[in-house]
């Protein structure tokens, strides 16, 4: 009994969680329930199961008015206090701070109010954990223990006490926790750590000394003590602790990942690659303790001892192995990400994983990253081919996969492809991508000489993103080229200008759209933009005979006839075509 009285004399004594006063009530403010008439009481019961039901209901705003009806019957009844509070905290967003306030107010005003409710008391601790209030959580659940000693409400103090840096306590939970489910790995190794931490070096070494005698013929306990030693540099006590149990389990799945920590104490960058090999090729290993191996490599990386192209090449090959093509792969992202390899290289454990999981549409999604890249169409088509069956709400694989059909110089399928994909799409299909798919649907249908639907499929595009420049040219040059709705044509191809005022392309469309609605004067202006255009640095782009024969056409209607014919005579040494030739000097005979 003189012992519990110095323990918690001891545990008072302690200044963790004593940075925290809770608010204390007004004078006058509490009005005890059996203060209340039996009218009052009636109505305040009805009105509070009401706002519950509404709750359950998920009519949050109706039950959060009753509750407020009820509490101006009884202010300080914890019950509709703790309702509230709760769904005041629902409610309230992060960037809401006065709502959430209001909300820690009532659950702190319940549970004063009802202080022997441990419900309300754990609500409330809980609530803190998750804001990470680590000092007001640890108070209540000091309470709560005192009243309600589980042990998962003990684990939970523990961990408190371990948040807060209060680490003799944490030892003192621990042992109570001991004393209700007794030893086990978990809690041994949670002793150990912190006595470490301290540097209670000694102690913990006793600690799991006696752990390994009272679990005689378990090597785990024995790996514990090993990894210990090891950390702490007393290597060659760990690496007699390490050959034992390779004499009595040489397959012990822990071996390996003691003898990389003991070779990167001892800085043996040889040995310590060769282990690694081994582990990348072991069959029996699970493939989870092959992760714990590499991020053990990893950590030696970041003290800039070890090359990570070894460590790359081995998990690669850990990947390949049986079964591994999910979990290697996916820690392999995280590797190339953290330690900036070529992104080119991700591709590598996309691969791995796509192979043992076809339905992961990250793998896919940076295969066909890695397809465009390097413009490898067989790889395209068979990754959107397969996108389009796994995940077919997908558009992304509807563009690329309509880009490798026409790589493939298969139209149709290219058309197929697109009008599948406008099937899919939805409100929440991205407005850029949508806008594409229509452009090139248009396009599509122009080279099959359906230009309703070509246009209808530009305007769609448009009203995806009124700024898809490809849409803006093309739909004004098939507009202007048809003399359709010239005026329109006109806006269009100037908005593509605006957009890129040096593109070559949109400034001859533009010119050709002036031209064709008579603006003659503009035309031309606009095509001498158009060859300073070209003359720029960096502008790798040379005009072809179609550029010259429409400058041409525009000088002449614009009164420049020596101009035209310079033109014109460019265009007939450009292109070889005989009925583009025989027009061409047809022209020029219009200026002799």
């Amino acid at each position: 009994m003189g012992w519990m009285l110095l323990s918690l004399l001891l545990l008072g004594c302690s200044n963790y969680a004593r940075n925290y006063i809770p608010p204390t009530l007004k004078d006058g403010a509490i009005r005890a329930r059996n203060l209340l008439t039996l009218k009052q009481r009636r109505e305040f019961d009805g009105v509070y199961l009401e706002a519950l039901r509404q709750k359950y209901k998920g009519n949050y705003d109706a039950a959060f008015d009753l509750l407020d009806y009820a509490l101006t019957i009884n202010p300080n009844d914890a019950d509709a206090l703790f309702q509230q509070g709760l769904i005041l905290l629902q409610s309230a967003g992060y960037s809401d701070s006065l709502l959430r306030q209001r909300g820690e107010r009532q659950l702190q005003l319940a549970q004063q109010l009802s202080p022997s409710n441990a419900h309300y008391r754990e609500m409330l601790g809980n609530y803190w954990i998750q804001t990470n209030r680590y000092e007001r959580a640890l108070r209540l659940y000091e309470q709560l223990v005192t009243t309600d000693a589980t042990v998962d409400n003990l684990k939970v103090l523990e961990g408190l006490q371990e948040r807060t840096n209060n680490w003799d306590a944490a030892l003192q939970t621990l042992d109570r926790i001991t004393t209700l489910e007794g030893k086990s790995n978990e809690l041994v190794i949670k002793k150990t750590n912190i006595l470490e931490y301290q540097n209670r070096i000694p102690e913990a070494v006793a600690t799991l000394r006696d752990w390994c005698e009272a679990n005689e013929g378990d090597n785990y306990p024995r790996v514990l003590l090993a990894n210990l030693y090891l950390r702490n540099q007393h290597l060659e006590r760990g690496r007699e602790i390490m050959d034992d149990v390779a004499a009595s389990e040489p397959h012990n799945e822990w071996l390996p990942l003691l003898r990389l920590i003991y070779y990167r104490n001892k800085n043996d960058v040889d040995n310590y690659d060769k282990t690694l090999a081994a582990v990348a090729v072991d069959t029996v290993l699970p493939v989870e303790q092959k992760v714990n191996m590499f991020r053990e490599a990893a950590a030696w990386l970041q003290e800039g001892k070890y090359d990570k192209e070894k460590v790359y090449q081995h998990a690669v090959v850990a990947m390949n192995q049986r079964d591994a093509g999910v979990t290697m792969g996916e820690w392999l992202v995280q590797f190339l990400q953290e330690f900036k390899f070529p992104e080119s290289q991700l591709a590598v454990p996309a691969l791995a994983i796509f192979r043992e999981n076809p339905n992961d549409e990250r793998a896919i999604m940076q295969l066909l990253r890695d397809a465009v890249n390097r413009n490898d169409t067989d790889q395209l088509d068979t990754i959107c081919q397969r996108g389009r069956e796994l995940h077919p709400d997908n558009e992304l694989f509807y563009y690329f996969g309509a880009i490798a059909a026409y790589n493939r110089e298969d139209d149709a399928c290219a058309m197929e492809i697109l009008e599948d994909g406008v099937k899919v799409m939805s409100n929440n299909t991205d407005s850029s991508v949508a806008s594409q798919i229509y452009y090139m649907l248009g396009d599509a249908y122009i080279q099959k000489k359906l230009v309703k639907r070509a246009f209808a499929a530009y305007d769609s595009s448009l009203v995806k993103d009124p700024n898809n420049v490809q849409t803006l040219n093309n739909y004004a040059y098939h507009l202007s080229t048809r003399g359709m709705q010239l005026q329109r044509a006109v806006k269009l191809a100037q908005r593509a200008t605006e957009i890129e005022p040096h593109n070559t392309i949109y400034l001859d469309t533009y010119a050709w759209a002036l031209y064709k609605a008579g603006k003659y004067a503009e035309a031309k202006a606009v095509t001498d933009s158009m060859w300073v255009a070209f003359e720029k640095e960096g502008q790798s782009e040379k005009p072809d005979a179609g550029y010259y024969d429409r400058a041409g056409d525009i000088y002449f209607k614009a009164g420049a006839p020596k101009d035209a014919a310079r033109m014109w005579k460019e265009a007939l040494q450009l292109t070889s075509d005989h009925k583009e030739q025989r027009k061409l000097r047809a022209k020029l005979q219009k200026v002799r």
